[in-house]
């Protein structure tokens, strides 16, 4: 389904405070192309979840860092 970017809250549930909660899962696709951002919304209509619940909207702000691709940490694959 490609390589994606947890941030936010989510990521901050998952490698800091597992007790951390978070109203939606702050997900971005690394190549910052639109049928990513598709692709991930019909995968979690999929799931039954609302699309709400997933936002991907920090690609705005992730891809405007310089250098941000050096800074990422792989954590884990889901396959």
């Amino acid at each position: 389904m490609g390589e994606w970017l947890l941030v936010g809250g989510a990521l901050v549930s998952v490698w800091v405070e597992p007790r951390r909660v978070t109203e939606d899962i702050d997900l971005i696709g690394l190549t910052g192309a639109p049928d990513e951002r598709l692709a991930l919304m019909d995968a979690v209509f999929s799931l039954g979840l609302p699309v709400e619940a997933v936002n991907s909207a920090a690609d705005f702000f992730v891809h405007r860092i310089s250098g941000w691709r050096d800074e990422i940490e792989k954590s884990f694959d889901v396959h």
